[in-house]
């Protein structure tokens, strides 16, 4: 079976949860700075976490989908 690709993207990242990541496209289309949740021993600093980025991209692929359906 073969797959034709339609989209390819990739993105680098350092630090881990206290850190930055970002596409590696020629656009710069994303770049976050990276918090780790106050909960999570995490200190108030700005950005964003990897909870709230993979809630972000879950629920934009799943609206995504409804919108492909009839």
């Amino acid at each position: 079976m073969s797959v034709k690709v339609v989209y390819q993207t990739s993105a680098d990242a350092a630090g881990g949860g206290g850190g930055h990541c970002a596409t590696l496209d020629l656009e710069d289309t994303f770049e976050v700075n990276l918090t780790r949740p106050k909960e999570l021993g995490g200190g108030a600093g700005d950005g964003a976490n990897r909870e709230k980025l993979f809630a972000a991209g879950d629920v934009a692929c799943l609206l995504g989908v409804m919108n492909l359906a009839p």
